[in-house]
């Protein structure tokens, strides 16, 4: 099964950065036998970067400060229905993997996993991790390894 981690958020925009870092936290701790990138993609260009893979990982952010709890969504692209309006370039996730699913692309992974960190709104720009953006990119990186390693018990 050929598998993919992406890291998803903006170094520059503190704790968006989260993800890309818990990708740097992750590419030592992986089999060589799955990918792991860091970006700051658009929705579109993530779709894109997932073609070719049966699944993907993707550690991100989400801006909740009630639920302090990693989240794990998990997405069947092919099960999706067809968007029912025309999409924006700033669309979420799931309308970009919509839009690949009419295009018809069979190389659209089986499953894609969401594993969301929870930080509070940004307030300003700046460049690194808040020290709690630190802790979240390492409980954010064990929990992308645990569902690796789940995935090759199975």
């Amino acid at each position: 099964m050929r598998q993919l981690v992406i890291g998803w958020g903006n170094p520059l925009a503190g704790d968006d950065g989260i993800g890309p870092r818990a990708a740097d936290i992750i590419s030592n701790r992986v089999p060589a036998d799955v990918s792991v990138l860091a970006g700051s993609y658009s929705g579109l260009r993530l779709v894109e970067s997932m073609r070719g893979y049966d699944r993907v990982i993707i550690a991100d952010i989400r801006i909740d400060e009630a639920d302090t709890t990693l989240r794990t969504d998990v997405i069947h692209p092919h099960e999706l229905e067809a968007p029912t309006r025309c999409l924006r370039h700033d669309g979420s996730l799931v309308e970009f993997l919509r839009v690949f699913r009419v295009l018809n692309d069979l190389e659209l992974p089986t499953e894609v996993v969401l594993v969301t960190a929870p930080v509070p709104a940004p307030s300003d720009w700046r460049d690194g991790l808040s020290t709690a953006g630190e802790r979240a990119a390492q409980r954010l990186a064990d929990a992308v390894v645990h569902q690796l390693e789940v995935t090759a018990v199975v």
